[in-house]
């Protein structure tokens, strides 16, 4: 039986980090999936990219959907993280601020004071 984790990398609730510690881990067998259109669009997409590619361990995605697929072999581990609230609204801030985009969001968070 292949165990395969896949994380649900929900953004600024500490994924990059649980990311860093699969990559070390995992080395070649582990991926950050950036083919958001598909894992967003095709509920199948997961699975068939997990046979296609069987010698993964983990793969990270923003946009892993539910439920998990289910594959004759494979088990299939979700890993969500979750911040408290308050600490992720000051986190999703922060970044607001430091980061160099024209966003909405990153637009109006340099607008605004520290919290």
């Amino acid at each position: 039986m292949r165990t395969v984790i896949i994380h649900c990398h929900l953004f600024k609730n500490a994924g990059t980090t649980l990311d860093w510690s699969l990559r070390r881990n995992f080395r070649r067998r582990f991926v950050e999936h950036t083919d958001n259109d598909k894992m967003r669009t095709d509920a199948g997409y997961l699975g068939s990219y997990l046979l296609e590619n069987e010698k993964l361990c983990a793969v990270s995605n923003h946009h892993v959907r539910f439920p998990m697929p289910a594959l004759e072999g494979v088990r299939i581990l979700p890993a969500v993280l979750l911040r408290h609230p308050i600490d992720h609204v000051g986190s999703v801030y922060a970044f607001q601020v430091r980061q160099e985009a024209n966003t909405p969001s990153a637009i109006n968070a340099k607008k605004m004071t520290s919290p």
